[in-house]
């Protein structure tokens, strides 16, 4: 991606930089489960790897693309969706909530790498996903998930590494459900230090 962007920059007086598909996923995948987001800006981006997702979205029918940008809205479609994430890892945490919010046996396929990341987040996206009722498991090589639309109305406790992508997972998990605690928010602030503003206000 450095490589074509500079290519691109070559000559150029000012260059804009695409908006980022890592920080926009929590809020994609929250709005194609509950509400209609706008996404001024945000197009398309075969050079980010998590742009991947826009391709998932289209597969649930739950994203709209225009001139202006893209748009989700709370998806009708449901079914399994087998997806290879092996060059889009960090991508998976929000996947897992995704996933676990819609009816089906998914199975995302390329997940070896996710023990090597901030914290093991192969083995805490499991975790987490058992802690709201959800059905998870791996056999080292594919994460399978159960989906399940229903939510959990009583609140849950949760105290997870200190890894930014997990810590915004879960809190996407208990707004999506009864509420509860979370630690360590300041986890956040390596990638995204507006996110627990900006999720709220959505």
């Amino acid at each position: 991606m450095t490589e074509k962007m500079v290519k691109a920059m070559a000559g150029m007086e000012s260059y804009s930089i695409p908006l980022d598909w890592s920080s926009a996923s929590y809020s994609l995948a929250f709005g194609a489960l509950n509400q209609k987001m706008d996404f001024p800006g945000l197009f398309p981006d075969e050079l980010q790897a998590d742009a991947k997702f826009f391709q998932i979205l289209e597969q649930f029918q739950a994203v709209t693309l225009n001139e202006n940008g893209i748009a989700v809205i709370p998806l009708d479609e449901h079914h399994s969706l087998k997806f290879d994430v092996s060059d889009a890892l960090d991508l998976v945490p929000t996947l897992g909530y995704f996933l676990a919010h819609i009816e089906g046996l998914h199975e995302l396929n390329g997940i070896q790498n996710l023990i090597h990341k901030e914290s093991d987040r192969l083995g805490e996206i499991i975790k987490l996903l058992k802690v709201f009722d959800r059905e998870a498991h791996t056999d080292g090589k594919s994460l399978f998930i159960k989906g399940d639309k229903n939510r959990i109305k009583e609140k849950r406790d949760l105290s997870l590494p200190n890894d930014h992508r997990m810590v915004m997972t879960g809190a996407l998990f208990l707004i999506h459900h009864g509420g509860g605690t979370l630690a360590p928010v300041t986890a956040v602030e390596k990638s995204y230090p507006e996110f627990f503003d900006l999720i709220i206000s959505s």
